[in-house]
């Protein structure tokens, strides 16, 4: 039990002053107001509602626990050029670490413009904006201090630390972020898109400790894309998403196929996916999905391959996902993107 809480204090400490890397998912392309603002809208269809929740390194007492929910569409179809999209979203995240000792929220407000260059919209250029407010708080009731120690060795005593007196630690501050997205259909069996994306532009200043020289870093992320078409019934992705905040940085890249007729023939069949990720000299994450009747169930399992495994068991980071995609047949009045946009 001592060893446990001490891993969740430091676990705690190291958030709470660091700044090394904010909430992440393996399943990141069902979040995607949390990777790129100018994803906001790009879809196939006219509305999406997502909701996804991750639970890291469950032998060490909840460390992490991440949950996101988000929905964005397009509006103004009729007011703006054939093949162009203006979408508009919003997305709330709870990220709680150390069982809950130290707790990020965020509410987002994005909103991205499409630009195609054909009427088809087979080649876009995307711009996209977002801005939050975010609130970082510690629950003094988890936090033990030295002056509660007494001489038997037991945590008795009543402390006297302005952060156990004060019920704990909470600081808000807004930020915004911007990105950038480009799709191209290369013909009606392939497709991608390439992204990239800036958070925390306005660098704003978050701590506990008084030192008003320590602020969110820059987070920096490119993402992509491409999708194959292999047969009537299988098509293939493959995916990645690298970013880079202060001295951290990571990798995730895989493959997820696709097994039944395109969802975007409004045909109301099963389709299933699966697939495999890797995150770098991390995890490898098996990922298996449902989609029917215009709702997509996805599971994925990070097991742990680095370093930290002794101390995980392997057990790394278990998540799910659900995403509701509106879709509106296509009629004079709505013009979409384009007739196939990548799913991934």
């Amino acid at each position: 039990m001592k060893k446990q809480l001490a891993i969740l204090a430091f676990l705690a400490l190291q958030s709470a002053t660091s700044f090394g890397q904010d909430a992440h998912y393996s399943q990141y392309f069902v979040a995607p107001l949390s990777i790129n603002p100018a994803l906001t809208g790009f879809m196939d269809g006219t509305a999406r509602a997502m909701v996804n929740h991750r639970s890291q390194w469950a032998s060490i007492n909840n460390a992490f626990s991440t949950t996101t929910a988000s929905l964005d569409g397009i509006i103004l179809q009729s007011k703006i050029p054939t093949g162009d999209r203006l979408g508009v979203g919003m997305m709330a995240m709870s990220d709680k670490v150390a069982d809950g000792l130290l707790t990020n929220n965020y509410f987002a407000v994005s909103t991205a413009y499409h630009k195609a260059f054909d009427k088809e919209g087979n080649y876009t250029l995307g711009i996209g904006l977002q801005g939050t407010y975010s609130q970082r708080s510690i629950d003094a009731q988890k936090l033990v201090f030295n002056d509660e120690l007494d001489r038997y060795g037991s945590f008795t005593r009543t402390s006297s630390d302005p952060a156990k007196t004060n019920n704990g630690l909470r600081r808000n501050y807004w930020d915004v972020a911007v990105g950038g997205v480009f799709k191209g259909r290369i013909n009606d069996k392939q497709q991608f898109y390439v992204g990239v994306s800036a958070y925390h532009l306005g660098q704003p200043k978050m701590t506990f400790l008084g030192n008003n020289q320590l602020t969110v870093p820059l987070r920096l992320s490119f993402n992509g894309a491409y999708e194959a078409r292999l047969s009537d019934m299988v098509s293939l992705s493959l995916l990645g998403l690298y970013t880079q905040q202060e001295n951290a940085n990571e990798g995730v890249f895989g493959a997820i196929a696709t097994f039944g007729r395109s969802y975007r023939e409004f045909d109301k069949t099963p389709i299933f996916y699966a697939g495999v990720l890797y995150r770098t000299q991390d995890a490898i994450i098996p990922y298996l999905g449902l989609e029917y009747y215009d709702v997509r169930f996805g599971f994925s399992y990070d097991y742990n391959t680095s370093a930290l495994s002794a101390a995980t068991n392997g057990q790394g980071g278990i998540e799910a996902s659900i995403v509701y995609l509106l879709r509106i047949p296509p009629n004079k009045k709505i013009q979409y993107l384009c007739p196939n946009n990548p799913k991934f």
